[in-house]
């Protein structure tokens, strides 16, 4: 194991008969008199090369790299647990990423920078003008709300609907045939009916009332005005035929 005054490479000692102290030593050459290490493989250190170096963990005889996610590099040297994690991770090795509730994190999970539509100090709550559309995002309140923003948690509008518009996020439209063209905001009910309707939303046709029936209130039970000569309250008879019933009802009345 001696060669030219010095022992090959693994080797140390006065006849170079014994082998270096660790088989971690770079390139695998050791002082020649104590067999101590000169330099070590990555990931080791120490005059034998048989403990970890910064940045590395022990796994059973080796050395493994600290998780990139770790802060400055640095993990526990026998769990290979963080000492805090890189902005934006958390968990013992910062491999999982915050919620995407916030922009950063502490290392047990807990939000501590809240993305923009969320509020500290939890990030749990969307900001003003939002509502929670699932557990990571919020969205903008209706386009229909009119006033006073909406519910931060159901969405619901807070105040009234814009004109022709009904429902929790004002998200339906009043009937076509309401008049004028607004609604309950909650049950959809028409204020009022265009003429020839009738109904909570004014869907039903006054001629199912009487045929000739062109106009009646909203609760659908009394006509209010006929088609062409017939009368009220049935539209059942012409204006020509009733002059000819009250005529003769007055000859009648005369003779008798």
């Amino acid at each position: 194991m001696y060669y030219l005054g010095s022992c090959l490479p693994g080797w140390y000692g006065r006849t170079c008969n014994t082998n270096c102290l660790s088989p971690n030593c770079l390139l695998n050459t050791c002082d020649q008199g104590l067999g101590r290490c000169l330099a070590c493989n990555t990931g080791y250190a120490g005059d034998t090369c048989t403990g970890c170096a910064p940045g590395y963990y022990r796994v059973g005889v080796e050395c493994q790299q600290c998780s990139s996610g770790c802060k400055d590099n640095k993990c526990d040297d026998n769990t290979g647990k963080c000492d805090g994690c890189q902005p934006g991770y958390q968990g013992d090795q910062c491999t999982s990423p915050c919620s995407s509730r916030c922009t950063q994190c502490s290392q047990d999970g807990t939000c501590t920078v809240c993305n923009g539509q969320f509020m500290t100090p939890s990030c749990t709550e969307c900001v003003e003008g939002l509502s929670k559309h699932n557990t990571t995002t919020c969205s903008p309140c209706s386009a229909f709300c009119s006033t006073g923003g909406c519910d931060k948690v159901s969405g619901n509008c807070n105040g009234a609907c814009q004109a022709g518009r009904w429902g929790g996020q004002c998200e339906k439209s009043c009937p076509v045939n309401c008049e004028p063209h607004t609604c309950d905001r909650y049950t959809g009910k028409c204020e009022g009916c265009r003429p020839g309707y009738h109904g909570q939303q004014c869907d039903e046709s006054c001629s199912t009332i009487a045929g000739q029936c062109v106009q009646c209130n909203q609760s659908g039970w009394q006509c209010t005005a006929c088609s062409g000569h017939f009368q009220l309250p049935q539209c059942t008879g012409t204006r020509a035929a009733l002059i000819v019933q009250t005529y003769q009802s007055c000859l009648c009345s005369r003779a008798c």
